[in-house]
């Protein structure tokens, strides 16, 4: 999707991948939202992979999933 919005001349900031992250997060694509995550590392630098999982945090909690919550708990504490 991003390489497509890309394509068609759409900039894809800090802001929109966040967007995406949580709708894809929050429509139970959890691989695609965790590969963005991952991907805001080298895009956008370290501050955008906090923000792009807290997306994916709240993603979790609109859809009341008790375990991805737990694992972005379990996750920030290990860092």
């Amino acid at each position: 999707m991003v390489y497509e919005m890309a394509k068609r001349g759409f900039i894809v900031n800090r802001s929109c991948n966040d967007a995406l992250v949580y709708c894809f997060a929050v429509r139970g694509h959890h691989a695609k939202a965790d590969s963005l995550s991952e991907q805001a590392l080298r895009k956008y630098g370290a501050d955008a992979v906090a923000s792009a999982q807290g997306a994916c945090a709240r993603a979790a909690a609109a859809r009341a999933d008790l375990n991805r919550l737990r694992s972005y708990h379990e996750a920030k504490k290990s860092t």
